[in-house]
Parts: structure tokens; sequence; C-alpha cells
């Protein structure tokens, strides 16, 4: 999310609808995202306060999964079922 605010910001220079198509985000977002630029520069952009994942409690063994067994390429862990 933080990312594509400052995406979008950098892009300033060209249309609107064009930053929106772009960033693939609404006019309105696009709107806030100025707004927050003007009022509080570029920390208001970075301050993200979007609703946690239910994952968030499990980040610690999830991350400690992967450490100890580190994907070795996407064969096999992805299947693609095609009907």
């Amino acid at each position: 999310m933080v990312q594509k605010r400052m995406e979008a910001l950098f892009l300033k220079s060209q249309k609107h609808k064009d930053i929106c198509r772009i960033c693939c985000i609404c006019k309105t977002s696009l709107a806030k995202y100025l707004k927050d630029y003007q009022s509080g520069g570029i920390n208001a952009l970075l301050n993200f306060k979007g609703q946690s994942s239910e994952l968030s409690s499990h980040a610690t063994s999830i991350e400690e999964y992967f450490r100890e067994h580190p994907p070795q390429n996407t064969e096999g862990y992805i299947k693609v079922k095609i009907t």
C-alpha cells in the first residue's frame, strides 16, 4: 500500500486519470494520497493503518518455518488444475 502511494506521488506530473490507470487506484484514493502528502509530507504517506491480517498472529511461526524449509523452486509447489 505504501509503495502504491509513493508511485502515485511520483507520477504527479501526469494527468490524474493516467495516474489512476497506471497505479490501479480510483480517483478517491489518489485524492486522499495527495491530500495526505500536502498535509503531512512523505511521512503521512508512509503511515499505513490498514486492517491487520489473520496471519499476523502467526508471523513468527510462518517465518520460522520458511527459514527451516526454504522453497527450492516453484515446480511442485504450485499445481494448477485446468477444468
